[in-house]
């Protein structure tokens, strides 16, 4: 399914390359980017962790919601369904997956929410050894902190027995 839709975005760039006026352009946008990447989270296709990058990389550079990373966008480009990849493809999305947190988290006029830490501790599971490794236990701890607004709404919100 996303080869099909790489070849209609070459084709789409290779329209364009030909056109002058810049109004009679076919512009891929925002949901058809993202399409793309979500797509490739899905796949079985290999190296699909650094081409949804390649996409994310293109929807930031392309104007696209006001040259922001698209929330969607990050949390697809993570790539978690990469568990069933070789243990270099494993660490490749999660290094992805890490440089679009950051990317997110630095990024003007944009907020983490909690579908970006579900999203990341969900990669993390799946991407990072057993769960008594200590690299994982580390990386969700971390991610875990950061996420302390969201812990902190639960326990505002939680009965004293349920947040003990």
């Amino acid at each position: 399914m996303p080869i099909n839709a790489f070849n209609i975005l070459n084709q789409t760039d290779q329209f364009n390359s030909r056109i002058t006026d810049e109004s009679d352009k076919v512009i891929a946008d925002e949901h058809s980017l993202n399409s793309i990447i979500y797509a490739l989270s899905r796949s079985d296709l290999k190296g699909k962790s650094q081409k949804a990058m390649k996409m994310l990389e293109r929807l930031e550079n392309s104007h696209i919601d006001g040259n922001r990373i698209c929330k969607r966008s990050a949390r697809s480009a993570t790539c978690s369904n990469t568990f069933k990849g070789t243990g270099k493809e494993k660490a490749q999305a999660l290094a992805i997956a890490l440089n679009v947190f950051q990317r997110l988290k630095t990024s003007q006029g944009l907020d983490t929410d909690k579908y970006t830490y579900i999203s990341l501790l969900k990669t993390c599971g799946k991407l990072l050894p057993t769960p008594t490794s200590q690299k994982r236990r580390k990386l969700v701890e971390k991610v875990f902190r950061e996420c302390n607004s969201i812990l902190s709404n639960f326990l505002i919100a939680a009965t004293n027995e349920l947040s003990k």
